[in-house]
């Protein structure tokens, strides 16, 4: 049952069917996101449940539910209380949560155990003792004074004793997370929820007690915890689905033996429910899973005899408050079996099992795991980090360096690959600096998939968090030395092991490990000679040697865009190219890097058979230039911003603008017809775990200034509580929504540290970025003689340019010239518009050929609006006093200040009225709240202004003028009349009908004109 989640559980889907208060406070409850969907995503997710054991993740939670639903009869499911649903659900998918514990219980255990003696309560000591001591294997283990430096033999000791201790604690997990909450009228439903999840550990006897008792907890709800139990542990034993145990995770997760016939059973045997008794059909392949089905038939039927037994000594209608009805188990406790060997394969005695090694080799070691060979290459990259930055982190504890040294101890190190043709075929070679292995290491962790983290590396970071820095080995992605073989059919290792790293002499000899292919034997010998480091040599497989300049190609694009940030400088040369590649130390992309990233779409938006592209390109990467800033973030990782600007004749800008000087006159020079200027518009951000690029949930989208920029965040500390980490994807949780405020402050506090290199002939395009006033403002004008641009100081009166007016040469405005505004068109065909961001004082002008169009004159600048409204006041003539809007077309909105309701906007006012209601006119609404609204009916842009449109809002219209005490008011929609009135609004469209309503303006103050020459 793939992509299944809690809602799809049919308890649930039965719950949502019911009415009610206390229905519908359990669904509220169920959705709440610290519920069921938290719930979910740790057993997903939790990251701390025992690999030996059987998926107890949130899928098993859902067949679980399933499988309740399925024994009862239908009689009993409609009779169920919301409540009996709702505790169903939850201990279906808390019963095991135990199986997840959080990582500080896992770890606290594990440190005491292998590391020190502190950290756990006196009675967690004794609990932990008690379970040693009645495991024969650890009897002589005194956990109170000796360590574990065996890893396997602590590995064993914590998944143990997490499954033995997994029921109480999904019951700690219950009591800390929702003890504090109450259920309408059900105080201690937590409590009881606790009961039913530990019931399938308890014995006859315990479930016989009252407190399994049927009992009302609210009026008409009854909640019934021996039959939620009955069901749970049934339902819980049965839960034996193939894809609780699918074999590529089996294989993955390196299964120990004893724990191998449980995963590989469940895909051999099918168990079905007809007439209230199951069956199970078997064809086992071997006689182990044929004991092992068997075994798990008797699990079943020993639950459900003792649920029968129960039910005899405890009838389910049995209530100390009076009988009960409805409650019925009508499963027949013995199961009808049919379990025989697939085609005689073996004759059932006790006999022993091998598992197919050389299969599982294969797939490990091939494509059909992974699907593509870039985990090969992630591997190979993060042995050689690790190396390099286990030796840096030795010179530093050991040598007892400053860890001020270590940029300085990363450039003596390096790592080089390279492409080779040999005799023999086309070898990948990979040498390393780094620490280099011992025998040991070879033998018991490098060639062992899915081995743990060696202790020492765990002291290692230890030492290094305790010096103030984090060691960054990886240990996230890959499959080991096993994923070598997706590209190579030959494998050979020389190593040495550097001194001075906790080793004696006498193991940093040579090592050379060599073999061909995982169904070889290898074979490990010491070498005469060899440097310290490690050398991985990796002769290709023919399909690959097939087109191996495809390959070349791929493997030097991974480099480039998946390596983020290296401990060393790393260099990779081939045979097919005597351009090699540089990378490190530290971020390995460059300013020019960068300036590719962000010019790279406005290149593919230039792009045309008329327009050479790539002489503009190189002026724009020559003028760019970065406000750059290196940081970390809580300990967790690094980071490093880039914020573009230009370096332009005047001064620096955050556009980009081809120019002249010529006779002292600035012009900027037109692009071939496609515009005029560019800013970058790219919001990029890269994240990497540890060096490697991966894809994460951090989003830079939508910023809050038109500002272009690329982060780069590279975690180097995995919190299991914030982060979560599969072989391709980082999920921060919520740690993605504080890195984008952290750095979205950051890019603003940047540009704001560098205010004055901006406040220059190009402040008013810089003012929508950094929200800087300017103290000069200039702007275009345009040129009669030729297509550039004028660069000059902003002189009023002015207005932005239109077909009407570009017509009227030397146009005045009460008596001063009219300057023609423009919009400045960019490269990618984004408009800049000069006020964007300013607050500036309007007239109304008027031209005789359109005496009913007023056009927005500006006279003056006010002040910098940083609302975001596209709101502002005009003075419209006298007779035009019953106009309270003017929308000119496609531009913003103008409010006149003669009208009567001017005095009672508020433009922030207006602006939370928004944000805090739907825009629609309050029920009991204020006079500012009609204001408000009567305004908003206007600031949408519309295409066309319809009386449908107003109609729909006529009785709001009407509630707000008769509040207001006021008929009508007009607005001016483009070349439209709107009369808003108490009982009808009218648009009127016809030059006749206007003049009617509206004078025309004939005040040589208001008059546009052409000047005398």
């Amino acid at each position: 049952m793939p992509n299944k989640n809690w809602e799809d559980t049919k308890i649930y889907q039965a719950l949502k069917t019911r009415q009610g208060d206390y229905a519908a406070f359990a669904f509220n409850f169920l959705n709440r996101p610290e519920v069921m969907p938290a719930i979910e995503q740790i057993l997903n997710k939790g990251g701390t449940t025992p690999k030996d054991f059987t998926l107890h993740d949130a899928e098993h939670s859902f067949r679980v539910a399933e499988r309740m639903w399925e024994l009862m009869p239908e009689k009993t499911k409609s009779i169920l209380s919301d409540y009996d649903l709702t505790l169903l659900l939850l201990s279906a998918y808390l019963h095991d949560i135990g199986m997840s514990p959080d990582y500080d219980s896992v770890q606290r255990h594990y440190l005491y155990l292998v590391e020190k003696k502190e950290g756990l309560s006196e009675d967690e000591i004794t609990q932990f003792q008690r379970w040693v001591d009645n495991n024969e294997r650890l009897q002589s283990l005194d956990i109170r004074k000796d360590l574990v430096k065996d890893i396997s033999l602590s590995n064993y000791i914590l998944s143990y004793y997490i499954r033995h201790k997994h029921n109480d604690w999904s019951g700690d997990w219950i009591k800390k997370n929702f003890s504090g909450t109450t259920w309408k009228n059900y105080g201690s439903w937590w409590d009881d929820l606790i009961k039913v999840c530990k019931s399938h550990h308890y014995g006859l006897d315990h479930l016989l007690g009252s407190g399994f008792d049927p009992r009302i907890v609210a009026p008409g709800v009854t909640v019934h915890l021996r039959y939620l139990a009955i069901c749970l542990r049934v339902a819980d034993v049965m839960e034996n689905d193939p894809e609780r145990t699918p074999e590529v995770l089996l294989t993955h997760r390196a299964v120990s033996p004893g724990s191998l016939v449980y995963w590989q059973k469940d895909s051999q045997f099918t168990l079905l429910l007809k007439e209230h008794q199951y069956s199970v059909y078997a064809r086992p392949e071997r006689a182990l899973l044929h004991k092992a089905v068997e075994e798990t038939v008797q699990w079943i039927e020993n639950e459900l005899k003792l649920s029968n037994e129960l039910i005899r000594l405890k009838p389910l209608n049995y209530s100390p408050v009076g009988a009960i009805e409805g409650y019925e188990w009508v499963i027949n406790p013995q199961i009808l079996c049919d379990i025989q060997p697939r085609d005689n394969a073996y004759v059932f005695i006790h006999g022993a099992f091998r598992p197919n090694m050389a299969k599982i080799l294969e797939l490990l070691g091939g494509n059909q795991l992974y699907g593509d060979s870039i985990a090969a290459y992630r591997e190979l990259i993060q042995n050689c980090f690790d190396a390099i930055k286990e030796k840096i982190a030795y010179a530093i504890i050991m040598e007892d360096r400053d860890v001020s040294e270590i940029p300085t101890l990363a450039k003596l190190n390096k790592i080089q690959i390279s492409l080779e043709q040999r005799p023999d075929g086309c070898w990948l070679v990979c040498k390393d600096q780094g620490v280099g292995m011992t025998r040991g290491i070879i033998e018991q962790f490098f060639l062992v998939n899915g081995v743990s983290k060696r202790h020492e590396i765990r002291e290692l970071e230890r030492q290094c968090e305790e010096r103030g820095f984090h060691l960054g080995r990886t240990g996230q992605f890959g499959i080991g030395v096993l994923s070598y073989f997706m590209l190579a059919d030959r494998l050979i290792i020389k190593t040495k092991r550097h001194s001075n790293t906790g080793y004696d002499d006498d193991e940093s000899v040579a090592w050379q490990f060599e073999i061909n292919g995982t169904h070889d034997f290898g074979e490990l010998k010491r070498l005469s000679k060899s440097p310290s480091g490690t050398t991985i040599e990796l002769r290709l497989r023919e399909d690959v040697v097939s087109d191996i300049v495809a390959w070349d190609e791929k493997f030097r694009d991974f480099l480039k865009k998946d390596v983020s940030k290296t401990p060393c400088a790393l260099s990779y040369e081939s045979f097919l190219d005597e351009d090699g590649l540089q990378l490190g130390p530290g971020w390995t992309n460059s300013p020019e890097d960068i300036k590719l990233n962000l010019l790279e779409e406005l290149e593919e938006h230039l792009e045309d058979d008329d327009f050479d592209a790539a002489p503009l390109i190189e002026e724009i990467a020559a003028a760019m230039d970065f406000i750059v800033e290196e940081g970390e973030y809580q300990g967790l990782g690094k980071y490093r911003i880039y914020i573009p600007y230009f370096k332009l004749l005047k001064g620096n800008s955050f556009y980009y603008m081809r120019e002249r000087i010529q006779a002292d006159r600035h012009y900027i020079v037109e692009a071939d017809g496609k515009g005029y200027c560019w800013i970058p518009n790219n919001n990029l951000s890269n994240v990497s775990l540890k060096g490697m690029n991966i894809e994460s949930n951090l989003s830079m989208s939508d910023p809050d200034t038109s500002l272009s920029f690329f982060v780069e965040f590279d975690l180097e500390v995995v919190d299991e509580k914030r982060v979560s980490v599969s072989r391709r994807q980082l999920m921060m949780e919520e740690l993605a929504t504080e890195l984008k405020t952290f750095f979205e402050t950051r890019l603003l506090e940047l540009v704001n540290s560098r205010l004055a290199e901006f406040d220059n002939p190009y402040a008013v395009l810089n003012q929508p970025v950094n929200l800087k006033i300017p103290t000069e403002f200039y702007w275009t004008y345009r040129q009669p003689e030729n297509r550039d641009l004028l660069w000059e100081k902003i002189k009023f009166p002015m207005i932005e340019s239109n077909q009407k007016l570009t017509t009227l040469p030397n146009l005045t405005y009460r008596g001063q010239p009219l300057q023609l505004m423009r919009i400045l068109q960019t490269y990618d065909g984004i408009s800049a518009r000069w006020d964007d961001g300013l607050r500036l004082e309007y007239e109304a002008g008027f031209i005789e050929e359109d005496p009913y169009t007023p056009l927005p004159v500006v006279t003056s600048l006010a002040n910098v609006w940083n609302s975001g409204l596209e709101m502002s006041k005009i003075k419209l003539p006298e007779e035009w006093n019953r106009v309270l809007i003017m929308r000119p077309s496609n531009k913003r909105l103008f409010l006149n200040t003669n009208h009567v309701l001017y005095a009672s906007f508020d433009a922030k006012s207006y602006i939370d009225w928004s944000e805090l209601t739907d825009n629609t006119l309050p029920e009991e609404p204020t006079d500012l709240d009609c204001v408000n609204y009567l305004v908003h009916l206007f600031s949408r842009k519309l295409a066309n202004t319809s009386e449908t449109y107003f109609k729909n809002k006529q009785e709001s219209i009407k509630r707000a003028l008769e509040q207001l005490k006021l008929k009508e008011f007009y607005a001016l929609s483009g070349r439209l009349l709107v009369i808003i009135g108490v009982n009808k609004t009218v648009v009127y469209s016809d030059y006749r009908d206007k003049t009617q309503y509206l004078s025309i303006i004939k005040d040589p103050e208001y008059l546009i004109e052409k000047a005398t020459q």
